[in-house]
């Protein structure tokens, strides 16, 4: 691959990483808000208040992610990206919300800290794995393109 060509793909996917992140924070202040209000005002579990804010959170980013972000793909429907998006998500949104409940719990970290916290922890994995699941990318890299190409050109495989 040319140089120019490795610089624009670079460039586009550090693109795609900052409409990420800035289409993101509204949603994210909108989910401390959430979270606040739950807590101080409605006297909620703060474990019950962080994961209705996360589901809220995530279903708007996924609108904001296909609309504005990526590409989505021409041959699933929008329900089987949503599907699949809230799929994917929820694994990193259960290790947020797990990681979040133990430390509000078990520590004297402010909890809107931790929820800070957390966003930065798990934002480029879901970033990746948001990106192949609009896009219509399967798995962990190894869609049938990659698998295609890969019975063709034997050049890096290995030895059986």
């Amino acid at each position: 691959m040319n140089s120019s060509l490795t610089q624009t793909k670079l460039f586009l996917l550090a693109m795609q990483i900052l409409k990420f992140v800035v289409f993101g924070l509204p949603m994210f202040a909108a989910s401390i808000g959430i979270n606040i209000f739950m807590v101080e005002t409605l006297h909620w579990p703060k474990w019950l208040s962080y994961a209705i804010a996360l589901y809220v959170q995530v279903t708007v980013n996924f609108f904001i992610c296909r609309w504005f972000i990526f590409s989505p793909s021409k041959t699933k429907s929008i329900w089987r990206q949503y599907v699949g998006f809230m799929s994917v998500v929820a694994v990193f949104r259960l290790l947020d919300w797990a990681t979040y409940t133990v430390l509000v719990s078990t520590t004297q970290i402010h909890y809107i800290v931790i929820q800070c916290a957390n966003v930065v922890v798990f934002s480029l994995a879901k970033f990746y794995f948001s990106k192949r699941t609009i896009e219509g990318e399967t798995g962990c890299g190894c869609d049938a393109r990659v698998s295609k190409k890969n019975e063709t050109d034997h050049s890096n495989s290995m030895p059986q």
